[in-house]
């Protein structure tokens, strides 16, 4: 015979939501569990939104990419991926990857010797520190609130990633993580780049249609019509100069943003400054605010150039719209930053009135600006 339930039998069932409420799943918690999940999905993609955020210039630079990703472990990277977007498509499958430029119609198919070199040399890419697997597997995260990202209520970790100093400038990196807890998933990134403790450039981004465990072997084949090449053979083609203090500076002749010729040899007799930048670079902003500051003149009649390797006439136009372009422009510089050997952004090249170079001066630095200034 059984006993009948009584009021006493179900209290300690009443008092289990109450429980629960007070002991509610801790951030620490939702972080491990959210890792383990996506760790054992086979396959992920989403589109992935971009805001790069130029806090100097006061505008937002934004793109948009579609990605998969295939688990496949290997020595590069846990999973296969194909990236695509409007100005590139990125591929890594098994032991070889490749790029296709949209804008030159190439299709770069990197050897497996190459892929390797590629990854230990700029690891990791974009393409892959934006994935959730590899934020997820950051160790550092540390929980720091609760707070609304891409529409969402999320929960916000953070960490340093980096931090370095050069002569008298300071870089530091912050990295944050939003995950939501009602899906359970990584709905995006956000980093912040600060020099000499001031915010530079946030970068964001997002996922939408974001999907686990949909996708079949990932396979990728360079667009047809592109012109084929290595990397190796790619790099060789595009083998840049090596300019000499002392030795004359290269000519060239580029179209202006404003539709002019602009030809290196014309400014015979007149001291130049050319600032090899581009949009979305950090140092390179610092510089331009610089150049635009209030009564800022360059030294001893000095002409400025800008020249972008990347950037379009509009792109350019639209960017310094409200500040100003203080310089000659010149968009989709390529010839002229192959033939100076530009390696890094901001360089700054002085060119004397007999058209040798002068100075170099490799990133942004105050001490630079200052010695340039007319005072």
């Amino acid at each position: 015979m059984t006993r009948p339930i009584t009021v006493k039998h179900l209290l300690p069932l009443l008092f289990l939501p109450l429980f629960f409420a007070c002991h509610p799943e801790s951030p620490e918690d939702l972080l491990a569990d959210v890792r383990a999940k996506t760790a054992m999905a086979q396959s992920i993609s989403y589109e992935l939104h971009e805001i790069w955020d130029n806090r100097f210039m006061g505008t937002a630079d934004t793109s948009f990419s579609t990605v998969k990703l295939y688990r496949n472990e290997k020595p590069t990277w846990d999973y296969d991926y194909i990236k695509e977007s409007e100005s590139y498509d990125s591929w890594l499958i098994g032991e070889r990857s490749g790029l296709d430029l949209h804008d030159e119609g190439i299709a770069i198919v990197r050897t497996e010797e190459e892929t390797m070199a590629n990854f230990q040399n700029d690891a990791p890419n974009f393409t892959i520190s934006s994935a959730p697997d590899y934020l997820l597997g950051l160790p550092d995260w540390k929980f720091q609130c609760d707070t609304s990202f891409a529409g969402r209520m999320t929960k916000m970790y953070t960490y340093r990633s980096s931090f370095s100093q050069e002569d008298t400038v300071t870089y530091q990196r912050y990295e944050y993580l939003f995950i939501d807890p009602e899906s359970r998933r990584v709905v995006g990134n956000r980093f912040i780049h600060f020099i000499n403790e001031r915010t530079n450039q946030v970068v964001s981004f997002w996922y939408e249609n974001y999907e686990e465990d949909q996708l079949e072997p990932l396979n990728y084949v360079p667009v047809r019509n592109y012109a084929q090449t290595t990397q190796t053979a790619y790099d060789a083609s595009r083998t840049k100069g090596q300019i000499t203090v002392g030795e004359p500076a290269p000519d060239f002749v580029a179209t202006t943003l404003s539709g002019d010729t602009f030809a290196l040899k014309d400014y015979r007799g007149q001291r130049l400054m050319l600032d090899f930048s581009f949009i979305g670079c950090g140092g390179c902003e610092l510089a331009m605010k610089e150049f635009n500051r209030p009564g800022f003149k360059l030294a001893d009649g000095m002409k400025g150039v800008y020249l972008s390797y990347m950037n379009k006439p509009k792109e350019i136009s639209t960017h310094y719209k409200d500040k100003g372009m203080p310089f000659i422009a010149i968009p989709e510089a390529r010839d002229p930053d192959r033939m100076y050997g530009i390696y890094a952004y901001p360089t700054f090249v002085i060119i004397d009135e007999e058209g040798k170079v002068e100075r170099v001066e490799v990133g942004f630095s105050e001490e630079f600006i200052a010695s340039i200034e007319e005072r």
